[in-house]
């Protein structure tokens, strides 16, 4: 049964951090609505390396890779954001 989260995604607000460079991932996001930016941080400077909005993807190779995430990802005004793990993919691929 999928839980209401994988149904109907999760509400971040302005600033909120999705994920944090350096942790380790176990989903990707699709933005159903809102947008968020992709960042790095490099020594004392944060580089902006994307801008992703409604109908884009990121984080996605946290289900390929058990690595540490290379970047930050954080809502740039309210957004609602689809979470899948490894397995709720292959199980909707497998459908």
């Amino acid at each position: 049964m999928e839980s209401g989260e994988e149904l109907f995604g999760s509400v971040y607000q302005r600033g909120d951090v999705i994920f944090q460079q350096g942790e380790i991932g176990d989903k990707m996001y699709i933005i159903q609505s809102g947008a968020v930016v992709i960042s790095r941080q490099q020594g004392e400077r944060e580089v902006i390396l994307a801008l992703r909005e409604k109908g884009d993807f990121f984080g996605e190779m946290a289900l390929f890779e058990e690595e540490q995430r290379f970047a930050t990802a954080t809502a740039i005004r309210q957004t609602r954001l689809l979470s899948l793990t490894q397995a709720s993919l292959f199980d909707k691929v497998q459908h």
